[in-house]
């Protein structure tokens, strides 16, 4: 059986949306969380979420770590994105899109990537900004840059990805995340390739 871990990032105060101010990243990426794992149990893939309740907040390393510890084939980590903050205190609402980091650890991780970040961009009606990695530092090229990512690599799951869903301080990307029905969509797409992708 195939085993996942989800982290839902941040916490249940973490990351308000500037244009829609009900719209709370930990909050949401919590609930899809929790989509995410009843669809893929559907495939019999067994999950594991980082954060047990929704005003838990464990660490970036304790996080990552787990998928290792309890022998996660997958570690995925669900987020929504932001732009740099201007100078003035506001930010690009114009900016939209999804991304997702993979781990550098194995290149085979880009396959899923692409397939994720195009079934996502798709139901989300905007546009796949691309599949990234990041270096830790030039002396630590081998390392991944987020900490999620690492940790879970370092503890022995390579396949480890971090999601940015769209820009939550674009209008339109989160009043898609902002829906239940919608974030139901988002889980059983992301489900099918997962599924689909491991057989």
């Amino acid at each position: 059986m195939y085993k996942v871990t989800l982290d839902p990032g941040h916490d249940h105060q973490s990351n308000v949306s500037p244009t829609i101010k009900s719209y709370i990243e930990g909050v949401q990426m919590y609930k899809l969380a929790g989509y995410l794992a009843a669809a893929l149990k559907e495939y019999g893939i067994e999950t594991e979420i980082t954060r047990k309740n929704i005003k838990d907040n464990p660490s970036l390393a304790e996080r990552g770590k787990l998928a290792g510890e309890n022998g996660s084939d997958l570690f995925i980590s669900l987020h929504s994105n932001a732009p740099g903050m201007r100078s003035n205190g506001t930010y690009d609402t114009t900016i939209s899109g999804t991304c997702i980091y993979y781990s550098l650890t194995d290149e085979d991780n880009k396959e899923l990537s692409d397939k994720l970040g195009e079934v996502i961009s798709a139901k989300m009606g905007h546009k796949f900004r691309g599949s990234l990695t990041k270096e830790y530092s030039e002396e630590h090229s081998d390392w991944d840059w987020f900490g999620v990512i690492r940790n879970a690599a370092q503890s022995g799951c390579k396949a480890a990805y971090l999601i940015e869903h769209g820009f939550h301080t674009c209008p339109k990307d989160a009043a898609y995340l902002m829906s239940d029905s919608n974030l139901r969509q988002l889980a059983q797409a992301e489900a099918k390739v997962i599924a689909e992708h491991f057989g």
